[in-house]
């Protein structure tokens, strides 16, 4: 049975959300070959984004910046910023992007409107199910123009939630809130083909706690096009055999066509070898003695009926040979034969295809490992870094505090000496019983 695909990836920056823009709306992308331009107006749009998913965010996040806007009316000057730059510095994402598949054999033969009913239920699931508003919904949208149907659905994960320091509650953005870690993603997997079964649609969960790690969607459509054309490359194998047993079928047919044209006799040949010609009379008269007779052989071939009907056969013979040939070049053998090699041809096209965007999503996860490693060599020295000056800082305050107490200790000890004894606790009972005093008085 076909299998369910779910995935969700975060979008750090607004930056990254127009790059993936380019991708879902344009259909612009240096790394996915596999975009059919020309099957591009098949697409189905579940929610539209006016074209841009930047502007789409700006209108979904618009309370978010009045809060923003009013926070920083409060916010010392060195510590402002602006809604942009705060989003796009904090450690959260600024958007998420859903993947919604099923496995090739799924959508065989599926209508248009089929593969819509899957869209918008599976488009259901993430609004009722997980929770993610609609109206938080950037865009929704059937990519038709690749190799297997797939629902892109990029949504702001906006949430309020009780901010303690504020003592309110407040908007943010946070994707785990709906999806706190792995375990809870392994949840909505299974509810999520719940959900599919429950409106009639037949699909099965992916191998649960198979140790699998959850792939992002630039990984899994690298994965999933390493599948391909492994796929390819089995069917090729597979069409390159039929392509040799019809070549070997075609090869016995022309043979055995070749030995029946063989068979009938060159006509040309037996008229000159076996057939007598005709001999033309003439008959010349002389003054004296007998008349001259003079027999001339003329081109013209002369046949006895038995040899009449045995010609009359062969020719037929070769008439029906001729008709079998032209027929046989016409049949579904010989056309398979040719789309059979037509088909060799597409494949190998295809498959160098795939090998170069393969290579291409290899050269990318390679550099976005280098960029992660890198970031990790920096957070690394920033963790150090902080670890000294929070050192040198609490040493420092050590140190202060430490002289501060002296100096508190020698300047008692000196009033104490000019003071009478008991001066100081003659003090405090008289402001303790002011104190009192007030509050009888409230």
């Amino acid at each position: 049975m076909a299998k369910a695909i779910l995935r969700v990836s975060g979008i750090k920056t607004t930056g990254d959300l127009r790059g993936i823009g380019k991708h879902n709306v344009d259909r612009i992308s240096e790394t996915n070959s596999d975009i059919d331009r020309e099957r591009s107006h098949e697409n189905i749009t579940l929610k539209s984004c006016g074209g841009n998913y930047n502007f789409m965010f700006e209108e979904v996040t618009s309370d978010l910046k009045k809060q923003h806007d009013e926070q920083m009316k409060t916010t010392r000057k060195s510590r402002q910023k602006s809604f942009h730059n705060k989003i796009n510095d904090d450690k959260s994402d600024v958007a998420c992007e859903f993947l919604l598949s099923a496995s090739p054999e799924y959508f065989e033969g599926k209508s248009k409107g089929e593969i819509e009913n899957w869209a918008k239920t599976s488009l259901d699931f993430i609004t009722e199910k997980i929770g993610i508003e609609e109206k938080n919904v950037l865009h929704a949208v059937v990519h038709m123009d690749e190799k297997t149907p797939h629902l892109h659905v990029v949504a702001v994960p906006l949430v309020k939630k009780y901010d303690g320091r504020r003592k309110e509650d407040v908007l943010t953005i946070s994707r785990k809130h709906f999806i706190k870690n792995r375990e809870e993603m392994a949840q909505v997997q299974t509810d999520y083909v719940d959900h599919l079964k429950e409106n009639g649609i037949d699909l099965e969960r992916g191998q649960e706690k198979s140790g699998a790690k959850h792939l992002d969607v630039t990984r899994y459509k690298l994965q999933e096009t390493q599948k391909d054309l492994k796929e390819l490359e089995v069917n090729l194998g597979a069409k390159e055999k039929d392509l040799l047993e019809k070549n070997q079928q075609l090869a016995s047919i022309d043979q055995k066509v070749k030995m029946n044209l063989e068979a009938v006799p060159d006509r040309n040949f037996r008229f000159k070898k076996d057939l007598p010609k005709e001999i033309k009379t003439e008959v010349k008269p002389k003054m004296i003695g007998k008349p001259e007779i003079i027999k001339t052989e003329t081109e013209n071939t002369v046949f006895s009926p038995k040899q009449l009907k045995s010609m009359e056969n062969q020719i037929n013979a070769a008439v029906t040979i001729k008709k079998d040939y032209e027929r046989l070049q016409t049949t579904d053998l010989v056309k398979e034969n040719q789309n059979l090699r037509r088909y060799a041809i597409d494949s190998v096209s295809e498959n160098k295809q795939l090998k170069s965007e393969i290579v291409k999503l290899k050269t990318q996860n390679n550099e976005l490992r280098s960029e992660v490693s890198r970031l990790k060599d920096h957070i690394s020295d920033l963790k150090h870094e902080i670890g000294s000056i929070y050192k040198t800082t609490k040493e420092y305050f050590q140190a202060r505090t430490s002289d501060f107490k002296r100096h508190v200790r020698d300047f008692v000890s000196k009033v104490s000496e000019k003071e009478p004894q008991g001066h100081f606790e003659q003090l405090h009972k008289r402001e303790r019983r002011r104190e009192q005093d007030r509050g009888m008085e409230r």
